[in-house]
């Protein structure tokens, strides 16, 4: 209090509302405030009025230097003035909009004092207030306002008054039920004490602080932050959610996406965890794949609580494996979809990794979901020219078996499946095989050398894909194709049946004669070889030995030479 002529002077008040207003301001505002302050105590020396030895003591020698050289009275009654009317209405506000006020204008250092010193009275709108903080101010700068599971206890009190006790607390209660009373924050910390959310509430607050975050400012980083100093106070329920975010943050700013992603908080966490899974992984290669799936997808995978198990359109059914029931985890759904989109070779680098010998821990439940995936993978891709990555596929699979086996691994090899597996790999190899040669067939000219080891890969053709196929009906096709394609030298050897397959007199002898009867009517002249060549098996053959061939043969050429 500063006196003169036994009276308080009001530039002594003036002088310590800006004392105390410049612990609220910061920056400019800070400065301002502390020349106001000693322009109110300089004010005073103009006037003649001396400051008391306990206010001396606390004031700067740039105070005293102005005390003893300036005498500005004008200047001390402007301010007076102009800055009464602040102080005034910063006493008659409440406290909650006080605060909320300096919220609003990112007064962190004058809200933090203000929560200390008055704790109590803040409590019940701590939410409010922390929610007014613009989204766009750093976390780290107002994180020691932020709640926790326990409530906070640095506050800077008073010390208690001999009135502020219990009885005057009880009156003050009473009283209250009849008509308004104005506690000091002693009498509040007696009677309430300081009114902590629940921490469901604080649940709740965190996540939609965080997603506002977003939304309104577009900074991932300021959403993690704050559910990471949330996680720090104590408030576990929120580490599945800040993984989500984390997530969200190591995808939007991953440099291992070619295209653009962008999605906001409140979008990524309404999706279904399985298209979460599916976003880290969009957009991959062959290259980076594993890559992407051991530094985002899998850990991710791994954070839920169990595997989730999904019903996929794309289930391959199997009868040799349908008493094995596979997990349908993610990665399990992932590599069927994108195998039924024909990108096998992004299923292979994974199926590589499996078996390896330095996996992704927990990439497949065990071997036998391995197997099963590969296989379905297989049979799920639909194009002609993969053959020989669905090739690679299988030879993963059985290095890694042969491995496992030599090592005496229990852990992997599973019994009750392993035997049914084998079965069921060397059924896709045959299929894989028999693949591969009818598109070599396709895609290229026949020689005579081909011609001559078609006949074995027909064989091939049916033992390991088509079973169903008779051996005679396959053979009288190979020679109808021997024939239409001029090759008689060899349709003359087949004629006459194989070691396995005996041909009968009468398909042979209907053979030659239709093939006789084609080029008889398609070719240009008689003396072409395609005609004598038709000639010479028929009497080679003896094939007009029987009723029907007489008749075949006479009514060709009779037809012919008219």
């Amino acid at each position: 209090m500063l006196c003169g002529s036994g009276a308080c002077h009001p530039f002594a008040t003036l002088g310590a509302l800006y004392q105390y207003l410049v612990e609220f301001k910061t920056g400019e505002q800070r400065k301002e405030a502390t020349d106001q302050s000693l322009k109110a105590y300089q004010a005073i020396v103009s006037c003649n009025y001396l400051l008391p030895k306990s206010m001396i003591g606390w004031l700067g020698e740039e105070e005293k230097q102005y005390f003893s050289r300036y005498h500005i009275p004008e200047i001390a009654r402007h301010f007076l003035d102009c800055f009464t009317q602040e102080y005034v209405k910063f006493r008659v506000s409440p406290l909650t909009e006080s605060a909320i006020s300096l919220a609003e204008s990112g007064k962190i250092g004058a809200l933090n004092l203000l929560f200390k010193r008055h704790p109590y009275s803040l409590s019940p709108s701590i939410l409010d207030i922390l929610s007014a903080i613009p989204e766009t101010l750093p976390v780290q700068t107002y994180g020691q306002l932020l709640l926790g599971r326990l409530p906070p206890n640095t506050f800077a009190l008073r010390d208690d008054d001999w009135l502020e006790c219990q009885n005057t607390v009880e009156y003050m209660n009473k009283l209250a039920v009849s008509s308004e009373v104005f506690p000091t924050e002693i009498i509040l910390k007696h009677s309430r004490g300081f009114v902590c959310p629940l921490v469901d509430e604080l649940t709740e607050w965190y996540k939609k602080r965080a997603k506002d975050i977003d939304n309104l400012s577009g900074q991932l980083d300021n959403c993690l932050s704050l559910v990471e100093f949330a996680c720090c106070k104590g408030i576990a329920e929120l580490q599945k959610f800040r993984e989500k975010i984390s997530y969200l943050h190591q995808l939007i700013y991953s440099d291992e996406i070619d295209e653009t992603f962008n999605m906001s908080l409140g979008t990524w966490d309404q999706l279904p965890d399985y298209e979460k899974f599916k976003m880290m992984l969009k957009g991959v290669r062959e290259d980076n794949v594993v890559g992407s799936l051991r530094e985002s997808a899998i850990p991710f995978m791994h954070s839920q609580l169990n595997f989730h198990f999904l019903d996929s359109e794309f289930e391959v059914k199997e009868p040799l494996l349908e008493n094995y029931e596979p997990t349908g985890s993610f990665l399990v759904t992932w590599l069927k979809e994108v195998a039924a989109e024909n990108k096998l070779e992004i299923c292979l680098p994974v199926i590589e990794n499996a078996c390896g010998d330095s996996p992704i821990d927990g990439l497949f439940k065990d071997e036998a979901e391995l197997i099963k995936t590969a296989l379905q993978c297989i049979y799920l891709c639909t194009l002609t020219d993969q053959w020989n990555i669905m090739a690679s596929i299988l030879l993963k699979l059985h290095q890694k078996i042969l491995r496992d086996k030599s090592c005496n691994d229990e852990k992997e090899l599973n019994p009750n499946h392993v035997d049914m597996l084998e079965k069921r790999m060397k059924i896709a190899e045959g299929h894989v095989e028999v693949g591969r040669l009818l598109a070599y067939y396709q895609q290229h000219g026949r020689s005579y050398q081909d011609w001559a080891n078609m006949w074995r890969d027909m064989q091939c053709f049916q033992g390991k894909a088509f079973p169903f196929l008779d051996a005679e009906y396959m053979l009288i096709e190979f020679i109808r194709r021997l024939l239409k394609a001029g090759e008689f030298s060899l349709a003359r050897n087949y004629l006459k049946g194989t070691g396995s397959v005996v041909l009968d007199f009468e398909k042979a002898e209907n053979l030659v004669i239709q093939a006789s009867r084609e080029y008889f009517f398609s070719a240009s002249s008689f003396a072409c070889d395609e005609v004598l060549g038709t000639q010479a098996l028929i009497r080679e053959g003896n094939f007009c030995s029987t009723s029907f061939g007489k008749v075949m043969f006479h009514s060709v050429w009779w037809v012919a030479s008219d």
